[in-house]
């Protein structure tokens, strides 16, 4: 899977909001996809994506990364992360 380029609003949020590129990475090959309007899509951890990530890592790694759980993007349909964000 090829990651997707973040627009310069993107990298900001990550930025200003303390989001680690592994975490972009992760969540857009373990995550699920859901329509977030105007063509984007929303990527983001469900239990199932988790376990599988899970998997991959080892479950003492995702201890220290739990924060990600919370994690999502939005990809709009030309491919590329408008922004980043924490569930609250």
């Amino acid at each position: 899977m090829e990651l997707a380029r973040k627009t310069r609003h993107a990298q900001r949020r990550c930025k200003d909001r303390g989001i680690p590129e592994i975490g972009i990475e992760l969540v857009q090959q373990f995550g699920v996809s859901r329509p977030a309007g105007h063509g984007a899509q929303s990527y983001s951890f469900d239990k199932s994506g988790w376990k599988n990530l899970e998997s991959y890592v080892g479950h003492w790694q995702l201890k220290t990364m739990d924060r990600l759980r919370k994690l999502y993007i939005v990809v709009s349909d030309s491919g590329e992360i408008i922004t980043a964000a924490f569930r609250k």
